[in-house]
């Protein structure tokens, strides 16, 4: 039924996304998997530090973008 219908295919997405954003933001559900039931800030949240230098390439790598001239202030 959704392969034939896309604006309903997009329409549930959405309603997915916004169910699932929902569900993780409640007090309880955060509780029931041991975190604090509060925003990411301005406490924070721990992060795992990572491996910076797996970026290397990336950096190494010619622009593929333009620059776009900034407005001037006035």
């Amino acid at each position: 039924m959704l392969d034939s219908q896309p604006e309903l295919r997009s329409f549930m997405r959405s309603m997915m996304q916004i169910a699932a954003q929902a569900y993780y933001s409640d007090a309880r559900v955060l509780i029931a998997y041991g975190m604090e039931p509060r925003p990411p800030f301005p406490q924070g949240h721990p992060v795992e530090e990572g491996d910076w230098n797996l970026l290397a390439p990336v950096r190494k790598r010619v622009p593929f973008y333009r620059e776009i001239p900034l407005p001037e202030k006035k």
